[in-house]
Formats: C-alpha cells, structure tokens, sequence
C-alpha cells in the first residue's frame, strides 16, 4: 500500500509536470498567439532565449512525469530524486532569502 504523503508528493510531481509541458507548448505557439512586442523586457527575452526556455520546460516536465510515475509506483529511485531536488530547492531558497535580505534597499535605510 502506497503512504499518503507518497501519493499527494506524487501528485503534486503530476501537476508541476503538466504546467511545465503546457507552458513549454504555450511558448511554441506565443509567436503566433501572442505578440512578443508587447511584452516589453519579457518578450526580448523570450525572442533571444525561446527556443532554449522552450527546450528546458519540456525536458522538466517530461523528467517531473518519470519522477511522478515512479513515486506513484514506489520506486527507490524515484525517491531518492526527490529528496535530492528538495535539498537543491532549499539551499537555493536560503540562498534567494539572503540575498534578498542583504541587498534590500529598504533594509539598508538607516532608521528603518
């Protein structure tokens, strides 16, 4: 029998997979659908790196998919992906937070 928190973990692996693919084929057809001169500093960078964001969003949600499939059929590999991505996910979450905290221009106002 699968554990709960396997299952929601499973499932949450499901659900980033399927927004990382849609957003992935969102942007194969953003040319058409959406135009990119109105982006502003969004669409340059979509315009210089699409194909390449285009290319990661895919493999991550086809990769998020496999770890996904092999949580939810209890697989050991599948596991040990997971809690290697969540360690990666909080020392860079840290990371952001110190960052943030050091280099705000409102913490650094005298009086505040």
């Amino acid at each position: 029998m699968r554990p709960t928190g396997v299952t929601v973990i499973a499932i949450m692996w499901g659900i980033s997979a399927v927004f990382y693919l849609l957003i992935g084929l969102a942007m194969l057809i953003a040319p058409i659908a959406l135009p990119i001169s109105e982006l502003g500093a969004m669409g340059a960078m979509i315009a210089m790196f699409g194909s390449v964001i285009v290319v990661v969003m895919l493999i991550f949600g086809i990769v998020f998919l496999v770890i996904a499939y092999g949580l939810w059929t209890l697989k050991n590999w599948a596991r040990i992906i997971t809690i290697i991505l969540c360690g990666i996910s909080v020392v860079f979450t840290v990371l952001g937070l110190v960052a943030m905290t050091t280099m705000s221009p409102m913490l650094a106002m005298p009086g505040m």
